[in-house]
């Protein structure tokens, strides 16, 4: 099957929280909620994706890092527990790559990888959890 050439979207990132060990630098903007020994800064969030004709390639903005290139970034696709949150039986299976980040944003390509619908879009109100370890 020919791949499918990802569409470009851009959403905010939603119920950020930073946890840090120590102030960020000012380029960085957030203040810190709470400490993390042994961690380092991390930041937990969440983006709507929504539903796509086939792969996405998502830019979530609106981070604060004090880095361009964050040390550890898990992206873990699910159904919209906002508007959605019951068990509809869509057989959809999703992969996650980090293609890019910067001091604001993370840029993910989302794709669709269950069998027989692979690199196909879905109709569900997806959404994806996001932790980064800085």
């Amino acid at each position: 099957m020919a791949a499918k050439t990802a569409a470009k979207a851009a959403t905010a990132v939603r119920n950020l929280k930073a946890l840090a060990l120590a102030p960020r630098p000012a380029k960085g903007g957030l203040i810190p909620e709470a400490f993390v020994p042994g961690l380092g800064n991390v930041d937990i969030g969440i983006a709507d994706v929504g539903s796509w004709p086939g792969p996405v390639e998502l830019t979530v903005t609106g981070w604060g890092f004090s880095t361009p290139t964050p040390f550890l970034i898990l992206v873990h696709p699910r159904q919209n527990q906002f508007t959605d949150n019951q068990d509809n039986g869509f057989p959809d299976q999703f992969a996650t790559q980090v293609i890019k980040t910067d001091f604001d944003s993370i840029t993910i390509l989302i794709t669709r990888i269950d069998p027989d619908a692979e690199g196909e879009g879905w109709g569900q109100d997806l959404e994806v959890d996001i932790l980064v370890v800085e």
